[in-house]
């Protein structure tokens, strides 16, 4: 009997690895070079190297994740106007 307990627990872990999701929220603030509040206005010129760099490293750890065996992936940014929608 405790062998097919531990057969049934193993079968669940490996269910459970098979659906791994992931929640991201992302802070451009905390991004690396982000270190100016030049970096957050949007009529700055240095706004777009902000995206940037945020994209980039976002893109990097979903392409890590997704090798990882995550199915699912969710990103959100909640800061001013992003907070409404």
């Amino acid at each position: 009997m405790a062998g097919a307990l531990e057969k049934s627990n193993h079968c669940l872990l490996l269910a459970a690895r098979n659906t791994m999701k992931a929640y991201i929220s992302v802070d451009i603030e905390g991004m690396p070079g982000i270190a100016s509040r030049y970096h957050l206005s949007a009529d700055s010129p240095l706004f777009e190297k902000a995206r940037r760099v945020t994209t980039e490293m976002i893109i990097v750890l979903v392409e890590e994740l997704f090798s990882q065996s995550f199915e699912e992936v969710l990103i959100t940014d909640s800061h001013s106007e992003t907070a409404k929608t």
